[in-house]
This record gives C-alpha cells, structure tokens and sequence, in this order.
C-alpha cells in the first residue's frame, strides 16, 4: 500500500509542486479502491503460486528506484547491475564481492537532474546507455561513463519531450533503441520512439492511440519489442520489420505493468518476467497462452524485473521498489530473488 489507511490521495498531491509527482499520482489513481480499502487483500488467482525462497535486499536507501540494467557478459565472474534512482534523478552500483560474499552499493550519477529513467548495456559497444531528464528541456538518451562518476560520454540523441519513468529497450546487433515516453499518463499521449544509436536518428514507432506507455523490452529471437500500458496492464507488442501492433490484456491478478523482462523459452515463446506495481507483486505470463503466475509477493511498490546475470545471482531475478512520493524516503529496496521451483 502506498498510503495508509484514510489519508487523502488528492491532499497528498496538492502538497507537490513538481510534474514527475502528479504524474506519479496519476498511476495511482486506477486502482486507488484497493489501496483504501483498511485489511483488505489481493487474492492469488487460482492455480498460481507463492515463491520458494526469500528475497535478499541487495541496495536499499531509495525513494524510487525505476528502471535498471545488468553490465556484464556471459564469461563474467563479476557484475555490476545499475539502478536508477527516478525520483531524485539518481544513478546507483551494485555490485557483489565475492570473497566476502556481500552486496555493496555505490552513487555513481548525481548531477543536475530531475530523473534517471531508462537504462540498456551495450554488449556490442560496452556503453551504458540511460534516458537522462535535465531540470529544462527535453529529455535525451546518453552514454554514461561507467567508470568517472557524473560524467557523461555522448548525447545519443534528445527526445522532443520530456520523461517520466520511461523504458529503453536496446537491440544490440541492429544498433537501436526503443524508448516508451509514458506521455505524463494524459489519455492517448503515450509515445515509442526508435533511435539509432550510432546516428542518433530517431523516429515516432507508435504516436497516438495509447496511454501510459512505460516499461519496454527487446526480445531477440522473435526481434519484437514489448512496451507495457501501465494503467491498463496491457502489453503492446511490435514488430519493427513490418510496423505491426499486437495488443495483448494482462493476466488475471495483475495491476499496472511497469517494466519488465520477456525471455525466450522453447516451445512457450516469450515469457514475461514483470512487476505489478498496484498490488505489489511479481508475475510470469507466457504472452502466447495468457497463462499467468504471481511468483512473489509483498513488495513494496514493485518497479521493474530483471534476470541475474554472470556474476550477479546467475538464474535468479532482481526486482526494485518504487512508489514514495517523496524524494526524502529513504525505504525502498533492490531485491534479489534465488532461482526456485516457481520459476521455470
């Protein structure tokens, strides 16, 4: 629950001055009953189940940590997964030792900014690549050096917008990436940008007829792109090759599909790995046979999901906490959650 019990969402959002805050607001609204309804609970689907194993909180100290990105490549012994502090316009590292067998984490970007949005790892090009808000103008897609604190290496390209919580998606061998602009959540106002990360050129993928557009994902094998419609938990699919969209309703149970990962799986097609930020749970959907699970539950506001990666929890998922709307909390986590029998 982001309130308690009879607080007034409407007072809580006068009391803000600033647009990212409203528009936070704004995702809370469609589902604002089941906040406030005192001992109230979400009930599992039938059918789905629990996870086995209980999370390890890897980073903590965030307001909203949104989006985040594993660096790191298959033979790796050692990782850093990078997490963006939206609310304060933060960018943090976490790594793991492995020696002491312990998490540490490190403010790696504090510069003049209003949000840290989208972040993608170049394998081809070794460039971290996040969607930067400046406190004036647009917002723009740049290479962040991984290693100089608050340095930034190129602009890729400047959106003719601004951003919220937007996903990056990045198809590594065609060179681009694909940015949901979440369209400060006004009714038809949501945008997928592609751009080329080479020229910086960009183009409008999708312009009207959507709402929200938030989390977004390239998957390989198919070469489509996933972009999610948080007020509705609906998922848009994409085909860039011939500009077709697929609109796909989520699964039963959840609420508000924030970002996400979808991974090939065999004869199952693209599976999603994902948050649902309203009830604050993590699920697994095959998008081919809309058959759902909820894998965990209890998270605070839950953000985004992503897979571990060599070197940081190989097989298991990573899930961040979001939700404050205040830039001074200090609660929310980064978890780590171990591979279980849940999850196939």
């Amino acid at each position: 629950a982001f309130f308690a019990c009879g607080s007034n969402l409407m007072a809580d959002v006068q009391m803000v001055h600033c647009v990212q805050c409203a528009s936070t607001a704004m995702r809370l609204l469609p589902t604002v009953g089941a906040f406030f309804a005192c001992g109230s609970a979400v009930v599992m689907p039938r059918g789905l189940s629990e996870p086995g194993g209980t999370p390890v909180v890897v980073a903590t100290g965030f307001a909203w940590a949104e989006n985040m990105v594993c660096e790191s490549v298959a033979t790796a012994t050692n990782g850093t997964l990078w997490v963006a502090e939206n609310l304060r316009g933060e960018l943090w590292s976490v790594s793991f030792n492995e020696s002491t067998k312990n998490w540490s984490q490190s403010l790696h970007m504090s510069r003049n900014l209003s949000r840290v949005a989208g972040l993608a790892f170049s394998r081809r090009s070794g460039e971290l690549l996040a969607l930067l808000q400046p406190p004036t103008g647009n917002c723009v897609l740049a290479s962040v050096d991984k290693t100089v604190p608050d340095r930034i290496t190129r602009i890729v390209a400047t959106l003719p917008r601004t951003c919220l919580g937007d996903g990056l998606a990045l198809d590594d061998t065609g060179a681009m990436v694909y940015i949901a602009n979440e369209g400060t959540f006004v009714p038809g106002n949501g945008r997928v940008y592609a751009v080329n990360i080479t020229t910086g050129k960009q183009r409008e993928v999708i312009n009207h007829g959507v709402t929200a557009t938030d989390g977004a994902y390239f998957e390989p094998i198919s070469r489509k792109v996933y972009v999610s419609e948080f007020m509705a938990s609906a998922v848009l699919e994409i085909d860039p090759a011939s500009g077709a969209v697929t609109r796909l309703a989520g699964p039963h149970g959840v609420l508000g599909i924030d970002d996400f990962t979808v991974q090939w799986e065999g004869a199952a097609g693209p599976v999603m790995y994902g948050s649902s930020m309203d009830n604050g749970k993590a699920f697994r959907w095959g998008l081919r046979n809309s058959s759902g699970e909820l894998w965990a539950t209890g998270i605070t506001s839950p953000t985004s999901v992503r897979p571990g990666c060599a070197g940081l929890g190989l097989g298991g998922w990573f899930v961040t906490e979001g939700g404050s709307l205040s830039s001074k909390t200090t609660s929310r986590r980064v978890l780590y959650y171990p591979p279980t029998s849940t999850m196939v």
